[in-house]
């Protein structure tokens, strides 16, 4: 997770240097928002399968309160 998070903050600074003219929305011919779509995809990506497998190891359920061994195995 923290290397995807030094990505976007790299992804962050190389578009802030690139010479992108005032009202331009482009780099490389590609949308800025495209750029910063990939990278939050594989984020997200990452965050599902994380919390899925804390969910499995915790037997964790959504519609239960959190037993005091589900709170541990999360913390």
């Amino acid at each position: 997770m923290e290397l995807e998070l030094q990505a976007l903050v790299t992804l962050a600074k190389e578009i802030a240097q690139y010479n992108i003219p005032d009202g331009s929305r482009k780099i490389n011919g590609k949308y800025i928002q495209s750029h910063l779509h990939s990278r939050l995809e594989g984020i997200y990506g990452f965050l599902q399968e994380f919390c899925m497998a804390i969910f499995q190891q915790s037997n964790f359920c959504l519609y239960q309160p959190l037993s005091d061994e589900c709170r541990a195995a999360i913390s």
